[in-house]
């Protein structure tokens, strides 16, 4: 019987340490640039005010750079 027990809670622990590291790294998915579909006009910059990302001219070119992909709410504040 004690051992059904400490199974139970063994399986408890887990889904909850699970269900931990999903919510702490969930936001690393939800911000994305396609290059191929941005015309680099900056109207993401002007919405986002978590400061995710940043326009960069480096070597590459103007280009958008994912800075903090942890802030990102996916555009619901």
């Amino acid at each position: 019987m004690n051992a059904i027990i400490y199974i139970g809670l063994v399986i408890l622990l887990l889904v909850f340490l699970e269900h931990i590291h999903r919510k702490k790294h969930k936001h690393n998915k939800l911000v994305q640039i396609d290059d191929n579909s941005c015309t680099r006009c900056g109207a993401c910059l002007r919405k986002c005010n978590k400061n995710v990302m940043k326009l960069v001219n480096d070597k590459k070119g103007l280009h958008l750079e994912i800075l903090n992909p942890e802030n990102c709410t996916g555009c619901n504040d």
